[in-house]
């Protein structure tokens, strides 16, 4: 079982850290979600989620290294119709070492269940249009596609799960 706990400010090297390394995993498979090495504006929005107590470390125990990050949002992105009840999952990350462990599992898990005890009663998460492995991960969850949207110049598949 993981232990989740919100990320502390000295903590961004690691969240940046699992997201850096998790980017250049995916990008040597063909698989494009992320830039590696993360952009400085990455290290700034991180920091900035981190303070508002939205980013989060998963332990394999209490005292265990991070192996896992992932980042809440209680308010949409522009691509997203209104909606009081979601929470929004994002910057969900594995380090490559563990992947393969249900660490990513038990990530989404958690960050449904987190969703659900804040009384919403959708989650709501995005991925590049174009990443097939992500978007059957995400199927695979339960999430159901509900579009594609623009954000800058990347397309991104919607999904969601009602809970």
């Amino acid at each position: 079982m993981l232990c989740i706990l919100p990320a502390q400010p000295e903590e961004l090297p690691i969240v940046v850290g699992i997201l850096d390394d998790a980017a250049r995993w995916m990008l040597q498979r063909g698989i494009q979600q992320w830039e590696s090495p993360c952009p400085p504006e990455v290290w700034d929005h991180m920091a900035r989620e981190i303070g508002n107590g939205q980013v989060y470390l998963a332990r394999l125990s209490d005292a265990g290294a991070p192996v896992g990050t992932l980042r809440l949002e209680w308010k949409g992105m522009p691509l997203w119709p209104a909606e009081a009840d979601a929470g929004y999952i994002h910057s969900m990350a594995v380090r490559p070492a563990y992947m393969g462990r249900q660490v990513g599992k038990q990530m989404l898990e958690w960050a449904i269940q987190h969703i659900r005890s804040h009384g919403k009663t959708i989650a709501r998460l995005d991925c590049m249009s174009d990443s097939r492995r992500l978007r059957a991960y995400y199927e695979s969850a339960g999430f159901l596609y509900r579009g594609d949207g623009l954000s800058g110049t990347y397309r991104l598949a919607l999904y969601e799960l009602a809970l």
